[in-house]
């Protein structure tokens, strides 16, 4: 039977009854189908590195030794070469579970039109992606590495209506990673942002990539070497002087600039309450980010 048929088979008189086989249908269809939602919404989530060395497995949270960086200089004949310290930190990863929960009668299921469980599935993996997203990047932009400012301003409340996302931001961004002899390879941006940016004759259009070249979620194109993305997502920022101001952080990222570690992939558990006469679904990951290299992160702030 196909997994249509079987999410079409819920509302049915069989798993309307309190047959313990509806409880391992269940799970095992959504789960496969709210990964996929998942997955397929993502935008700024994929681009940190991924670790799945808690996924499934005991363990509550991960430690990661970062070193700092070892130094070569020259050397004379008779001199002896003095040893440096090694110096380690550590980035700790603890997981926590994010989720929601939905409700729907028996009632409305039997005249239901629509699939309302396949709907279901799709909405539930759609807002743990953004869950996820928007907790990434207050994560970056909470340890970012140094924030710049269009038009010389320094603050967020200097901000005015004219200081939005320009070129010579991007290429002072870039410039801020290399100095620190890291590599500026992700530009994520607010769609507001994206508009401005959109108008530079510079930019290459995703749709327009060599056949070659995948496009990632959320990937709208190319600028100055930078893989360029767009999320809803990308979190406000407190400008100007009045409340009606508005401004939003934008970022630009090494390969290496955070770390998302899973501890339970998107999952789905339901039952039926025979008192509501209804399903109730809850679904759940496990997972957390954490910032790997601060100096691979700098957080571009504008006017909308």
């Amino acid at each position: 039977m196909s997994e249509k048929l079987l999410l079409r088979a819920f509302p049915s008189n069989t798993l309307s009854t309190y047959d313990a086989s509806a409880g391992y249908l269940n799970p095992q269809i959504w789960n496969r189908k709210i990964e996929e939602f998942a997955q397929a919404n993502l935008v700024l989530a994929p681009l940190g590195v991924q670790n799945d060395e808690m996924l499934n497995k005991p363990g509550t949270q991960l430690n990661i030794a970062v070193d700092v960086a070892i130094t070569a200089d020259s050397l004379s004949d008779t001199v002896t070469i003095t040893a440096q310290a090694l110096t380690y930190t550590q980035v700790t990863v603890t997981p926590t579970e994010y989720g929601g929960a939905i409700q729907i009668t028996r009632k409305e299921l039997d005249r239901a039109f629509n699939n309302l469980l396949d709907e279901k599935a799709s909405a539930a993996g759609y807002a743990l992606a953004k869950a996820k997203d928007k907790r990434c990047y207050e994560v970056l932009v909470a340890g970012t590495g140094s924030t710049l400012y269009p038009n010389s301003v320094t603050v967020d409340t200097d901000l005015a209506s004219t200081d939005i996302m320009s070129t010579d931001l991007i290429a002072d961004g870039i410039n801020a990673l290399r100095l620190n002899d890291r590599d500026a390879r992700y530009l994520v941006i607010h769609p507001y942002q994206e508009n401005e940016l959109l108008k530079t004759s510079d930019f290459i259009d995703a749709s327009k990539y060599g056949g070659r070249e995948v496009v990632m979620n959320g990937e709208i194109g190319k600028y100055l070497g930078l893989r360029v993305f767009s999320t809803t997502q990308a979190t406000s920022a407190g400008v100007g002087i009045t409340s009606s101001d508005t401004g939003y952080n934008a970022l630009i990222l090494g390969p290496r600039a955070f770390i998302l570690a899973r501890k339970r992939l998107p999952t789905i558990d339901s039952k039926y309450e025979p008192l509501d006469r209804a399903f109730t679904v809850a679904y759940v990951e496990d997972w957390q980010a954490a910032v790997l290299n601060a100096n691979e992160i700098v957080t571009l702030v504008t006017y909308a």
